[in-house]
C-alpha cells in the first residue's frame, strides 16, 4: 500500500481503503520496532505504527500532514517505513487477526 493511497480521504470517488489495512500495517511498524537496535529508528516505528492504527478516526491523523505533524517523521521515511512494514507483514502474516477464536480461550465453560 503506497501512502497516497491512505492519505486521501477521497480516492478518485471512493472513500479511503479499509482502515483496517492500514492499523494492520501499523501494528506490524510496532511490532518491528521492538527487534531494531537504533532507537530512534524503533521509536520512530512504534510512533508511526500507533498513529496508523488511528488512522481516520475522531482523534486520529486524516492526511500525511496530521501523520508527520503526530509523529515527526518525514513524509519520505514515513514511506520507507510503510514498505518496511507492508513486506513484514506479508512475510510473518498479521500481527492479530483482531477477532479471537472463542474456541481457544483457557475457560472451562462448564464450571460457570
Amino acid at each position: 500500500m503506497k501512502i497516497n493511497e491512505i492519505t486521501d480521504v477521497k480516492n478518485k470517488g471512493k472513500k479511503l481503503k479499509e482502515n483496517s489495512e492500514v492499523a494492520e500495517i501499523g501494528r506490524s511498524m510496532m511490532d518491528m520496532a521492538v527487534s531494531q537496535k537504533d532507537e530512534e529508528v524503533s521509536n520512530n516505528l512504534s510512533s508511526l505504527g500507533d498513529a496508523l492504527t488511528r488512522f481516520g478516526t475522531t482523534m486520529g491523523p486524516k492526511n500525511i500532514k496530521d501523520l508527520v505533524k503526530q509523529t515527526g517523521v518525514d513524509q519520505g521515511t514515513i514511506q520507507k517505513y510503510m514498505a518496511a512494514a507492508q513486506k513484514h507483514l506479508e512475510k510473518n502474516g498479521p500481527v492479530r487477526s483482531g477477532v479471537a477464536d472463542m474456541d481457544d480461550d483457557n475457560f472451562n465453560d462448564d464450571e460457570y
